[in-house]
């Protein structure tokens, strides 16, 4: 299966058109039909960010790396449960994740 056949299936699932998939992806409708129809077959991995967030999905999955089970009621913003650990929703990414010291360059 294509990116692009990836991106249709999932946003039929949701019952989305194609405009309402790039109004809640912030990208524009004419590269979801390109994808779509196979016109274009890649993207930008910031465009493919915002894809996979908004169709509740991996990176990874709509790239073609994982062709595992999805559910496609799962929110993706709901607690994911694997082994009998549940993990909280992640609904944002912070900018930054580990704060590096500022070194400076004349000598102490």
């Amino acid at each position: 299966m294509t990116l692009g056949e990836r991106i249709k299936t999932l946003r039929d699932q949701r019952g989305w058109n194609q405009q309402e998939l790039a109004r809640r992806a912030h990208v524009r409708p004419a590269l979801i039909s390109e994808l779509e129809s196979g016109k274009k077959t890649d993207t930008t991995g910031s465009v493919l960010r915002r894809l996979a967030r908004t169709l509740g999905v991996t990176m990874d999955y709509l790239g073609g790396m994982y062709n595992g089970t999805l559910d496609p009621n799962r929110s993706p913003g709901e607690a994911l449960s694997c082994g009998g650990l549940t993990l909280p929703p992640v609904t944002t990414i912070p900018e930054r994740i580990v704060d590096v010291p500022q070194y400076s360059s004349s000598p102490a």
